[in-house]
């Protein structure tokens, strides 16, 4: 009994040493559901669910914060909310919709975001004859809203980077979602509320107007109003938008300046920089406060001006240099994973992991230093950074306690891996799909990667210009590893147009390239909001698109604004003949909403005056058929010069006479496209000729002209590429009423080869000629700074004209204030009286160089040039002379028309 007793106790003695001899622990992820796009689920723990990332504004210093997330990325740190402010929201709001990194640094490095912030915001080829005729010439245009001039909110209009904002969100993978809590983080724009001075963060609408809101920079973009509100550049009050952030229930806040710094004395030279210096001072001291508030900060070393938009891809190896930095932010998850959960706060030392020789337990091992003294906070963020990077299904830490030793077991769950992607109606071709397979054979099926995947097939899809195409649904078969992908390709079933308050719908329809039971692409998104922001008769432009599932159908909804209709353009031209000449166009170009135009011009001084009333329709309803009316008069006062008898270049002017015509014409024709258009006019004029001894004319004139107008040119007169080419035959008949019967016919050929970055060639040559009967009113004439150097505007008049030319313009890598072009031209021709054939030996010769300065008005240009011809006086032949000519022009009114 007592032996038993005994042996009971010794027992019961070791059974304890074994229970309290040794001690177990379990760390495990306090795991929370998340939902992502495409209706998938995924876990996060609940200490991250509002880890938030705060993208700062700056400018073109703002493509750095690609490198910081693209750094964040690759660690593994976890944030679920991005909160930005004008590049970083459109940094933070493209990632947000699915777009990858490296499609982001694309877009926005070959951007030329130079173009969104300058006056001239259209391209030349972008617009019809007309409208080129009417730009070419002024420098100022003012709105008439009433009997009030409408002032400009700012020196663009904003609709050039709307139209580019437009084009980011149909381009997203996540195209269709107009509620920011549902893209792949929770996206926050922010914006400054324009009454109020407030930061108001921008949850949810249309993503292209957000972005356009949050980055309308003052002064440089016109405020955007959305619904009840107008907002303007949210860096105005919260550049960095931490407390925003805060304020709206972020735990942890990952904040990015990339804020230019303070103007430095010797950058404070101009007016605009001192404003700009006295708009970032406030904007300093707030930036401070709300860096004070944010958990950590990245602050990548960025030499660049916020306005410099060159070398752009030399910012995100900038910004990704901060992952140097990447454990002291590790250290500050810690101490906030303690502040969440004190009981994390215990350290422990010296770990033995119990099971090694494993990929996932040794790269475990190696982000921690077992031997030194670890929080379980440590513990815990690096097993919820080790569930990111191998894609685990749940990780959790098994510590055991044994004789003052302390081991840990890692226990993890793997997802089944994906060994073929499979794609049904997506678009791509099969080496698309293979190469997709090659990157993602092997990934685990987690929530996580088939995300990704879908996104980068839909991304790809994109690229190729489909944005109607949408993901349906997927199915993975954990058997065969088979991740099956469905898209559904809805057509387009409803246009919606709203805004409008005068114009006539099919006004808008007509600019639109979407048609019914088609796909949307990208180039008919494209063109349509080209033509639409071209047509000048709106300073809004909104399209959105929502898709019926149910009967794989999509609708479109287009908003616009309108413009005042009514304007005035001013224009200036300056020369050494015809002194000061000033343009005024008075139009209305919206007449009943139809988008026909009525239009006043003048243009003259002292010694030349035209005045022009015209209705023009660039576009009959929907077709490309034009037609315009004109009343003109003009009249020019004209030099007659005597010739010397043994040199026709050396001439003396004997008196001035007077050219007028008075005329009306109806014109009707077609456009091609946008570059020209094939024209047929008849036109009633009276055409006279006095103060000119013996040769007064007085006569009515009824002809009929066919002409054909190309016109690519990429500026009036500095352009670097494009052509012009006008052909036309116009005939006089006595039978209609005219005093005379002529016939004419002229042609002029000018092409722009873009040699080098700064050099470009323009050869160019015209003929014409007419009858014998052509009345001097009508005749061709030779001569001036543009046209023939060494000889006098007007010098030589004539029934026919042969002239070529072969010019070369360089710009100065350096501006003398404005941009500096110096030029050389060759000049060949000559004018005869009557048609007779050409001689290389009767031709005149022109040589001269000019001086050029781009400037707001119209370009100044300083010419020099002088003429010669070679003479045949047996046995030899000698080079004959004229005289020097100097030439100065400032202001547009160039053009050939």
């Amino acid at each position: 009994m007592y032996e038993n007793i005994k042996r009971y106790f010794l027992f019961s003695l070791f059974l304890t040493s074994i229970i309290f001899g040794q001690k177990t622990d379990t760390l495990k992820l306090n795991l929370t559901s998340r939902s992502l796009p495409y209706k998938i689920q995924t876990k996060i723990p609940k200490e991250f669910e509002n880890f938030s990332l705060v993208l700062s504004g700056g400018g073109a210093r703002g493509i750095a914060e690609l490198g910081v997330i693209k750094a964040l990325r690759e660690a593994g740190v976890p944030f679920t909310r991005i909160y930005g402010t004008s590049i970083g929201a459109i940094i933070g709001g493209m990632l947000a919709a699915g777009y990858s990194i490296e499609r982001i640094e694309k877009i926005l490095v070959n951007t030329d975001w130079y173009s969104f912030y300058s006056l001239e915001e259209k391209n030349r080829n972008q617009l019809f004859l007309e409208q080129k005729r009417i730009l070419d010439n002024a420098f100022l245009t003012l709105r008439i809203d009433g009997f009030q001039p409408v002032i400009p909110k700012a020196i663009n209009s904003g609709l050039l980077i709307s139209n580019f904002f437009t084009k980011l969100k149909f381009g997203a993978p996540l195209n269709c979602v107009d509620n920011f809590n549902n893209f792949i983080f929770d996206f926050n724009a922010v914006a400054t509320n324009l009454y109020t001075g407030e930061a108001e963060l921008l949850k949810r609408g249309d993503l292209a107007q957000v972005f356009r809101a949050t980055s309308s920079v003052t002064f440089l973009m016109p405020p955007v109003k959305i619904g009840s509100k107008t907002y303007v550049d949210g860096g105005i009050v919260a550049n960095i938008p931490v407390r925003a952030a805060k304020k709206d229930s972020a735990d942890f806040v990952i904040a990015v300046n990339v804020t230019s710094p303070l103007r430095k004395q010797n950058e404070l030279k101009y007016p605009w920089e001192i404003a700009d210096q006295l708009v970032s001072l406030p904007m300093k001291e707030i930036n401070t406060r709300n860096l004070r508030d944010a958990d950590f900060v990245f602050a990548p070393k960025i030499s660049k001006k916020s306005d410099d938009f060159t070398g752009l891809d030399t910012l995100v190896a900038a910004g990704y240099s901060v992952r140097n930095k990447i454990p002291k932010l590790k250290k500050r998850i810690e101490k906030f994973l303690i502040s969440k959960n004190p009981s994390l706060a215990r350290s422990v030392e010296n770990v033995r992991l119990t099971n090694t020789n494993d990929e996932i337990t040794d790269e475990f091992a190696r982000s921690l230093n077992l031997n030194e003294r670890n929080t379980l906070a440590r513990f815990y963020l690096e097993l919820y950074l080790l569930k990111r990077k191998f894609d685990l299904k749940d990780a959790y830490l098994v510590f055991n306690y044994e004789k003052g030793e302390t081991y840990a077991e890692l226990r993890y769950r793997k997802y089944p891996l994906i060994r073929n992607v499979v794609l049904r109606n997506s678009l791509l071709n099969k080496a698309e799909v293979d190469s997709l397979n090659n990157v993602f054979y092997g990934f685990s099926a987690s929530p996580e990667n088939i995300l990704e995947i879908i996104n980068r097939v839909t991304e790809k899809i994109r690229e190729h210009g489909n944005l109607s195409a949408q993901f349906d649904k997927y199915f993975y078969d954990e058997k065969t590893g088979s991740l099956v992908i469905f898209f559904i390709e809805p057509k387009l079933n409803r246009i919606k147009i709203v805004g409008m308050k005068q114009t006539k719908p099919y006004v808008v329809k007509r600019e639109l390239m979407f048609r019914k039971n088609d796909l949307l692409t990208s180039r008919a998104l494209d063109v349509s909001l080209n033509n639409l922001r071209i047509s000048d008769l709106f300073d809004f432009v909104q399209i959105n698109s929502s898709v019926d599932f149910a009967d794989t159908s999509l609708s479109l909804a287009v908003k616009v604004s309108e413009k005042p209709s009514r304007l005035v353009r001013f224009g200036l031209k300056i020369d050494n003949q015809y002194l000061t000449r000033i343009f005024v166009d008075v139009r209305n170009e919206n007449i009943l909403g139809t988008g026909n135009q009525i239009g006043f011009t003048f243009f003259g001084g002292l010694r030349s005056q035209e005045v022009t009333l015209e209705h023009i329709a660039p576009r009959i309803f929907s077709s490309f058929f034009t037609y315009k009316l004109q009343f003109k008069y003009s009249h020019l006062l004209i030099p007659k010069y005597q010739s010397e008898k043994d040199n026709f270049l050396q001439v003396e002017e004997q008196f001035q006479y007077d050219q007028s015509e008075a005329s009306v014409l109806f014109g009707a024709g077609r456009q091609i496209t946008r570059l020209g258009n094939l024209f047929a006019v008849w036109k009633y004029a009276r055409a006279k000729i006095w103060n000119y001894p013996e040769a007064e004319e007085d006569k009515v004139l009824n002809s009929v002209r066919v002409s054909f107008t190309i016109d690519s040119r990429s500026d009036v007169y500095f352009a670097n590429k494009g052509i012009f080419f006008t052909a036309y035959y116009e005939k006089a008949f006595k039978a209609l009423g005219s005093d005379i019967d002529f016939s004419k016919t002229y042609f002029n050929y000018l092409v722009f080869i873009k040699l080098t970055k700064s050099l470009v060639l323009f050869p160019q040559i015209s003929l014409g000629y007419a009858d014998k009967k052509l009345p001097l009113s009508q005749r061709f004439s030779l001569g001036g700074q543009f046209n023939f150097f060494g000889m006098h505007m007007f010098q030589e008049r004539g029934g026919q004209v042969f002239k070529t030319s072969l010019a070369v313009r360089y710009r100065f890598p350096l501006d003398i204030i404005f941009p500096t072009y110096i030029g050389l031209r060759y000049d060949l021709g000559r004018i005869w009286e009557t048609r007779e054939s050409i001689k290389f030996n009767d031709l005149a010769h022109g040589l001269g160089v000019s001086l050029a300065f781009k400037t707001p008005i119209g370009p100044a240009v300083f010419s020099v040039g002088r003429a010669f011809y070679f003479k045949n006086i047996i046995p030899e032949e000698i080079v004959v002379f004229g005289d020097y000519q100097f030439y100065f022009s400032l202001g547009y009114f160039l053009s050939f028309y």
